[in-house]
């Protein structure tokens, strides 16, 4: 058996390279997660949010750039939208 890079669940067979969620020599993907995570962050359907780290898919994308931030007009960030309420909290 083998654990999971993702999700830490065991499982059983090779399972499935974690690349670019983790790098190929940290483990390997469940069968789930290859599908559920791997393959749409491969597929650019599927996010990593620059703040909390956490995965999102693209209708929860919420893209915070040079005029929210204060930075270069080449720079941006993607954070979820959790992320960004916090941020934009209304006083």
């Amino acid at each position: 058996m083998s654990k999971c890079v993702i999700c830490e669940e065991k499982f059983e067979g090779k399972g499935h390279n974690p690349e670019p969620v983790f790098e190929s020599n940290e483990g390997r993907a469940c069968d789930g997660c290859n599908f559920m995570v791997v393959v749409p962050v491969r597929c650019g359907k599927l996010y990593k949010c620059t703040r909390c780290g956490g995965w999102f898919n693209e209708n929860d994308a919420m893209v915070l750039a040079e005029a929210e931030l204060g930075l270069s007009p080449v720079e941006s960030y993607i954070v979820c939208c959790g992320c960004y309420e916090v941020e934009y909290e209304c006083n």
